[in-house]
């Protein structure tokens, strides 16, 4: 069995250079008032439920043990954020009732934002967070040695309740690549311990990258 290794022997090399580049811009949160709700994860199989299509190979069917869990990755890093929101439950029951409601229009070649959309005028809230899994897929190996890295795709949606607009989106879509392999992402490498990650790890990174994103 071949294992991909990360190279030790460039760490000085790019350190170097990893420090002297400028680091992000922070951006102003969003104002205090606005309150928040939160789609779990899901993982769309339907049309009607994909926002944005993607080929056989570009997604795959992720189990729902793995998306429970992602949904407590995504409450504990709003907690981190102190970021208040109205729990998962609320959004789920809204769901139901939507789901209900459209009967056979979730046929319509638009049904998955219309239907979040209603989700999102059925919560009291003015924004709903909506996270998408596309793919998803743990490393093969330990975190010395891979045989095949972790590689996550997903899709952050804000929705607008209110003016039942979609008011950002943000698109993630990593596959861990070795320090030899990219060099231009020597942040990543050191802000990763210098190891190979698994998919939870780089969702993690994901739901980061989004609240920044949308200033939550």
């Amino acid at each position: 069995m071949r294992v991909n290794r990360l190279l030790p022997a460039l760490v000085c090399l790019v350190a170097l250079a990893a420090a002297c580049a400028p680091g992000p811009k922070a951006r102003p949160p969003l104002e205090s008032q606005v309150s928040l709700a939160v789609a779990g994860f899901t993982n769309p199989q339907h049309n009607w439920e994909l926002v944005v299509g993607c080929l056989p190979e570009q997604c795959n069917v992720v189990q729902p043990e793995n998306l429970e869990h992602l949904d407590a990755v995504l409450t504990e890093e709003l907690i981190a954020a102190k970021r208040s929101y109205l729990p998962l439950s609320v959004t789920r029951q809204c769901k139901e009732i939507v789901l209900r409601e459209e009967g056979s229009a979730r046929t319509a070649p638009d049904a998955a934002m219309s239907y979040w959309i209603k989700v999102g005028r059925c919560i009291p809230a003015d924004y709903l967070l909506l996270p998408q899994l596309i793919y998803y897929q743990d490393r093969v190996g330990g975190s010395l040695g891979v045989e095949k890295p972790a590689s996550v795709t997903v899709y952050f949606y804000l929705i607008d309740a209110k003016n039942q607009t979609v008011a950002g989106k943000y698109y993630y879509d990593e596959t861990q690549k070795s320090l030899s392999q990219n060099l231009l992402d020597a942040d990543k490498f050191f802000a990763r311990g210098g190891k190979w990650v698994t998919a939870d790890d780089l969702v993690r990174e994901a739901v980061r990258a989004a609240l920044k994103e949308f200033r939550l």
